[in-house]
């Protein structure tokens, strides 16, 4: 999925070349992905899937914490200069927070192996430092190749990282056991995709490093301290939101469950995700300059919630039957979630598909405050019902998220219609 930042970046210049080259190897890194799923989960089990799930869940969030979101600082500056001081100043911050992790996970060793399904991946809990700065700087590259214009560099990022990890996952049979194949496969893809975007940036902006002394990189950094204060932790909340079940299913229920909807969320994720970017694409273009951009927006929003659910009535209606035939007769349960989940994956994917409207400050403010309600209202219940059936639990769950995700809707209409109104008067 294409976020507000490279929108922002791909009007700048040729929008359809840009659109064309992005979208080429979009699309080639979610065909291998949607080939791969089908043969992947017949070849691991669902409690493979689940306790791995966990562990790249929280190498997320660790990526997050450890950037500061200065990925996002990068379309800023006016010269590339200034935004190679802050790419380089990033990836220093980031080593330090990751240094920060390191001691916080020495000190807390004993208490954060507990959470951990499998001994395997507990004993592994020393990577997530590792893996989250890696993680950091891949994104940071992306963002200054978008910057640069370089959108090959990105897509290829894209097809590197799909190729890798499902491909490093198909001979099942040279593991010493499938959790430890699908945690390596992702360590090497993500590992692979940060070589290949090092090697284009020595490549083609190796010579803009002469212009840049360490002692300018700091006065980057403290210029751009939003970002950590504020950008930082909605993207936290947002990673936290998105891996939500991941988590609180790890504790109250077994990996297993946790590795069923973790497949059915990527099966269904990559073709939303893909054709909400395209959507969201075509909302920014109609909404800038629009003369009824509140028309525009309820248009766009509406279409977006027709086309989710004629992608999801299949799964509605034959879910069971429809995830038994796709992933192997062990995952029909995923089938039962995919019912209950349908209505928040509907009207998450037809927020995402305006959330142009709410990349306003005013709009960041309320959406960080969304966030918070969402994770309380949702956690609450959770722990609430956790000796309840999963079924039932999953299903309040849904209801409640979709009532937010409608409030959010409303409001980012009542905002664009507010702010036309103020640009005219």
């Amino acid at each position: 999925m294409i976020s507000i930042l490279e929108f922002n970046q791909l009007l700048k210049k040729d929008f359809a070349k840009n659109i064309r080259t992005l979208f080429t190897g979009s699309s080639i890194s979610v065909g291998v992905s949607l080939i791969s799923i089908p043969i992947l989960t017949r070849l691991y089990t669902p409690s493979e899937f689940g306790g791995v799930a966990f562990y790249i869940a929280l190498a997320q969030l660790v990526g997050v914490f450890v950037s500061g979101k200065f990925d996002f600082a990068l379309m800023a500056p006016r010269k590339q200069g200034d935004a190679l001081r802050v790419a380089l100043g990033g990836v220093i911050f980031s080593f330090y927070m990751a240094a920060l992790v390191a001691v916080l996970v020495y000190f807390f060793y004993d208490q954060l192996v507990l959470l951990f399904p499998t001994p395997f991946l507990a004993e592994l809990v020393w990577a997530l430092p590792v893996l989250g700065f890696v993680l950091a700087v891949r994104q940071l590259l992306v963002m200054w190749f978008s910057r640069r214009s370089k959108y090959r560099v990105v897509a290829n990022d894209k097809i590197v990282d799909a190729v890798v990890v499902n491909g490093a996952r198909m001979p099942r049979d040279i593991f010493a056991s499938g959790v430890a194949g699908l945690w390596l496969s992702f360590v090497v893809a993500e590992l692979a995709a940060l070589l290949a975007m090092l090697v284009s940036f020595f490549k083609h902006d190796f010579k803009l490093l002469r212009a840049v002394k360490l002692s300018e990189l700091r006065p980057a950094l403290v210029k751009n301290a939003s970002y950590p204060t504020y950008s930082m932790p909605l993207a936290f909340l947002n990673v936290v939101s998105s891996n939500l079940l991941i988590f609180t299913l790890t504790f109250i229920s077994s990996a297993a469950v946790v590795g069923i909807y973790e497949r059915f969320a990527r099966l269904v994720s990559i073709p939303l995700d893909t054709l909400g970017g395209s959507l969201g694409i075509l909302y920014h273009k109609k909404h800038t300059g629009s003369r009824h951009p509140g028309a525009v927006y309820l248009g766009s929003y509406g279409g977006a919630l027709l086309l989710g659910t004629l992608f999801f009535m299949p799964l509605i209606v034959w879910g069971p039957s429809v995830m038994a035939f796709v992933l192997g007769a062990d995952w029909s349960f995923a089938g039962e979630i995919a019912r209950y989940l349908a209505p928040l994956i509907i009207l998450g994917f037809a927020t995402r598909c305006v959330g142009a409207s709410l990349a306003t400050f005013k709009g960041k403010g309320v959406v960080l405050i969304w966030q918070l309600a969402y994770l309380v209202a949702t956690v609450g219940w959770i722990a609430y019902a956790s000796s309840g059936s999963i079924a039932y639990i999953v299903k309040i769950y849904a209801l409640i998220g979709s009532a937010l995700y409608l409030v959010l809707g409303a409001y980012g209409y009542f905002l664009v219609v507010g702010s036309s109104k103020g640009s005219k008067s």
